[in-house]
């Protein structure tokens, strides 16, 4: 039997100087942590053991801002794109996936 009481790493995203994004895995349950500025924003359940209704909605919150803040950059760099003469417009805009 193996011991799930240890956080194990799943995901990590370093996104800026400074901030990073992980999912762990704690005691069979799925944590996301936001370290910026040197603070730790700790999202899961209450429970230590178990996920709720609430963390699944909570979860489709996160999900809905991230999509958006993707959906926006998205937006902002395809209209950049279209009117590539402007100043500062040099570089080239990688594929989106």
């Amino acid at each position: 039997m193996s011991d799930d009481s240890a956080p194990a790493e799943v995901l990590f995203f370093p996104l800026a100087s400074g901030t990073e994004v992980s999912t762990r895995t704690e005691n069979g349950v799925p944590v996301l942590v936001i370290v910026a500025a040197g603070v730790e924003l700790r999202f899961h359940t209450d429970d230590p053991y178990t996920v709720t209704r609430s963390d699944l909605e909570m979860a489709a919150v996160l999900h809905a801002a991230v999509q958006g803040y993707f959906d926006g950059c998205q937006r902002y760099l395809a209209a950049r794109e279209a009117f590539g003469g402007w100043p500062g417009q040099d570089e080239p805009i990688p594929p989106t996936v």
